[in-house]
């Protein structure tokens, strides 16, 4: 038999090798897919178009939708039909483990839009305009998501990063008292453990300060400190238990509104549904709130 024969065999018998283990790989994926998907049925009913996998571990789904419901519509408050939409969900990393419970995710979603509709806002009293308000009539950006689980300890921790080109940037870290399954089935039974969130202006605060100089029957240069003067009354009103530094950083940040920092670090176990219980007032002490200014207006003091 000649070499170049028994090479072409052997390519051929690896093509088939790879090719029935690429369709295994893509059966499991697909399995694991619909467990996903029922698994968080709570917060909304999610679709995709197609998935591929590679055989290293990671996959990439397209087309991806999700339609909130139930647990998701309630909390963000959105109308019905409202659907958010991807053009890609890139998994980069998917460690299960024995039992199927997910020990660490990392994700990216591509071309992420979520609506703006007028149905979607913020419900209550003194709430910031619409984004549609301010002629944003879907939040497009690129998001990055790192999940971590560790039972031993009882922690979530879960990394994000949200980039809109003309909104704004987030990114996040958040460590919560609780496991994958408990968010999914019991997000209500969920507990803070620390939560540090950074923000960088690129467009969306300048709009907000125009909108309100419109509602406010104020010029844009008086804005904000009309703004400062409603947000005092409030505090006063609700008698805000905030630290000094945090008031007057979200101050400085009103004045010039291009980075901060919010962080959330409670003295002690905090189950999210309990804050209701509590008034207002004293939610900052209870969440371990502090607001810090990351670029302050040049030659001027926070106050």
């Amino acid at each position: 038999m000649r070499l170049s024969h028994l090479l072409l065999r052997v390519l051929l018998l690896a093509a088939v090798v790879l090719g029935v283990a690429q369709w295994w790989a893509l059966h499991q994926a697909e399995l694991a897919a619909q467990r996903f998907i029922y698994q968080w049925q709570a917060y909304g009913q999610i679709r995709y178009e197609t998935l591929w996998v590679n055989l290293w571990g990671s996959g990439v789904l397209r087309g991806v939708s999700m339609q909130p419901s139930g647990l998701s519509q309630a909390m963000l408050g959105t109308p019905l039909e409202y659907r958010i939409t991807a053009k890609e969900l890139r998994i980069d990393r998917l460690d299960l483990a024995d039992d199927g419970s997910l020990e660490h995710a990392r994700v990216r979603l591509i071309d992420l839009s979520l609506p703006m509709s007028d149905g979607y806002r913020l419900r209550g009293r003194d709430v910031p305009p619409a984004l549609s308000a301010l002629g944003y009539p879907s939040l497009d950006l690129q998001a990055k998501f790192d999940v971590r689980s560790l039972p031993d300890a009882g922690l979530l921790l879960i990394d994000g990063d949200l980039d809109g080109a003309d909104s704004a940037g987030l990114r996040f870290g958040l460590q919560l008292d609780a496991t994958p399954a408990q968010l999914a089935h019991a997000p209500d039974q969920v507990g803070l453990r620390k939560l540090q969130l950074d923000y960088q202006d690129r467009g969306l605060m300048s709009r907000y300060l125009d909108r309100r100089a419109l509602d406010l029957n104020v010029s844009r240069e008086a804005a904000p400190e009309t703004l400062i003067g409603l947000l005092d009354q409030r505090a006063k009103r609700e008698h805000w238990r905030w630290d000094a530094a945090s008031a007057a950083a979200l101050r400085g940040f009103i004045r010039y509104p291009q980075a901060c920092r919010v962080v959330m670090d409670p003295p002690a176990e905090v189950i999210l549904r309990n804050l209701n219980l509590y008034a207002v007032g004293d939610w900052a002490p209870l969440l371990g709130f502090r607001f810090q200014l990351l670029q302050p207006k040049p030659g001027t003091a926070v106050r």
